[in-house]
């Protein structure tokens, strides 16, 4: 079971963790029971329950970085590609998640300084979706975007949420296959967003 938590002073690969006290929970524990890495990321842990977001990556993912170095005090990033390829350059599909802990950066002055780069750099950029919202202390921003890089079309998806002092997101890129409309491709990485990066209320642990 891989149940990754990273808060402002813990990171661990738990095995056990208690009984579910909320249906978000129970789900994630069953994601981890399967076989997924499940990550906790604190967006607001000032307040009961902890104000989380929980990121899922499906268990036909292998990390690029080892996952201890995911940890507070070290690297910001990690990043996943399907198991069936080794070439870190060459995938068709890429998760990062990223956090920037105790930072107090704003989740849409970060998405829109990634939004800014993307598009100085990138061909035939379009934006589909671009949008922020705030609730009390939680900040969310999001976008998605198909460009083209060095010839090869891109399609990619950002979500990012902070609170009073962390920001934590993810990011989900396709490049289409074979037969693939770009269309698709936005379906496939609006789809994969939407059932694996989300706003949660977790317990303390």
């Amino acid at each position: 079971m891989r149940f990754i938590l990273c808060m402002l002073a813990a990171f661990a690969v738990c095995p056990l963790f208690g009984e579910a006290q909320s249906e978000e929970y129970a789900l994630l524990r069953k994601r981890a029971e399967e076989g997924a890495f499940v990550f906790v990321l604190p967006i607001d842990h000032t307040v009961q329950p902890l104000c989380s977001l929980a990121v899922t990556v499906p268990k036909k993912y292998k990390p690029l970085q080892p996952l201890e170095s995911f940890s507070p005090a070290q690297s910001r990033m990690i990043e996943f590609i399907p198991e069936s390829e080794n070439d870190p350059y060459g995938w068709s599909e890429i998760i990062t998640i990223n956090k920037y802990l105790g930072s107090r950066t704003s989740a849409d002055l970060f998405m829109n300084r990634i939004l800014r780069s993307m598009i100085s750099k990138m061909e035939e950029c379009r934006v589909l979706v671009h949008s922020s919202s705030k609730e009390g202390a939680v900040e969310e921003a999001r976008f998605l975007i198909q460009y083209k890089l060095r010839g090869q079309q891109e399609v990619l998806g950002v979500v990012y949420f902070s609170g009073p002092y962390d920001c934590v997101g993810m990011q989900y890129t396709v490049r289409p296959k074979a037969g693939q409309s770009v269309a698709d491709a936005v379906f496939q990485v609006e789809a994969f967003l939407k059932k694996n990066c989300q706003k949660a209320a977790m317990p303390k642990f």
